[in-house]
């Protein structure tokens, strides 16, 4: 138990953020999408899309 606990966090981490988790939903509901749809979707610059992809 204890050693899945670090990883439970990171996603929880994760999808603390609500810019994250429109990205997820997006995603399942579209499939694969390039970042220059997210970017257009969500308003937001390309460093700023990476960056939460990343943190994905």
């Amino acid at each position: 138990m204890e050693d899945i606990l670090p990883s439970v966090n990171s996603i929880f981490k994760a999808l603390g953020d609500p810019v994250r988790v429109r990205i997820v939903e997006m995603l399942s509901l579209n499939g694969e999408m390039c970042v220059c749809k997210i970017m257009e979707e969500l308003s937001m610059t390309q460093p700023a899309v990476s960056h939460h992809l990343a943190t994905l």
